[in-house]
């Protein structure tokens, strides 16, 4: 058993990477059976659980902290060099942290460290930790970005929230969230907030953009996501 766990730390550990979930099917199944043998061997003392663990305690409100879902989602994370499928997960956007379930150690929920933290998803959600880089130009901040986008540019979303207590007895209090674009291109980043500011990162063929969006009956007020990785997937493809 001691040979088989030495093994399988061995191969995951190098071949991973840190490989973002893009990898052949075949290739990433082989080594996602081989990390939950993995997992299965060692149960809870799985470096996984290695965070603190998460007491924090939230109001009774309208809405919540969390990603879309106040319970853990079934996801995949890359934690410290290795990958993990399948793990319960939940991302607290208030305090931009990952919090996990300990299956192993009657569903404890772990706060991890977000320095191990390379990447995440949860359902069809994938969140990579941006860290500032020398070269990077109005660097939004550290913190984990939904990537909906990547190319020679990349468009990242920053989910944020804020909690508004009332001080009115027949008025809940709230969590409101916001929602922030960025385009990266050539290490700039660019802050997307209509229409206007998205045309101008492709300075270059500003007319041509503003006909697709004309034509596609684009609406960044409606669905700025869409709106954004459409117009930017265009600019790149028709350069080629």
């Amino acid at each position: 058993m001691l040979f088989l766990i030495s093994f399988i730390i061995l191969f995951t550990q190098n071949s991973y990477g840190q490989l973002l979930p893009s990898d052949s099917g075949i290739y990433l199944s082989s080594k996602e059976n081989l990390t939950r043998l993995y997992v299965d061997s060692i149960g809870e003392n799985l470096r996984l659980y290695n965070g603190t663990q998460f007491t924090t305690a939230y109001k009774s409100n309208l809405g919540h902290p969390f990603f879309e879902d106040a319970n853990p989602q079934a996801g995949t994370i890359f934690y410290g060099g290795t990958s993990y499928s399948g793990t319960k997960l939940l991302y607290d956007i208030i305090r931009d942290e990952v919090i996990c379930v300990n299956k192993f150690k009657n569903d404890e929920i772990i706060k991890l460290i977000p320095s191990k933290i390379n990447w995440f998803t949860l359902q069809q959600h994938l969140f990579v930790h941006l860290l500032k880089d020398s070269n990077d130009t109005n660097f939004p901040g550290n913190g984990f970005y939904e990537q909906l986008y990547n190319g020679n540019m990349a468009v990242f979303k920053k989910v944020k929230k804020q909690f508004f207590e009332s001080s009115k007895t027949d008025e809940p209090s709230k969590y409101i969230q916001y929602n922030y674009y960025y385009i990266r291109k050539k290490n700039k980043y660019h802050l997307i907030d209509n229409r206007r500011s998205l045309i101008a990162v492709c300075d270059d063929r500003k007319a041509d953009v503003a006909n697709f969006i004309r034509k596609e009956r684009l609406n960044f007020k409606k669905d700025a996501a869409t709106m954004i990785v459409r117009v930017i997937d265009y600019y790149e493809s028709s350069k080629n």
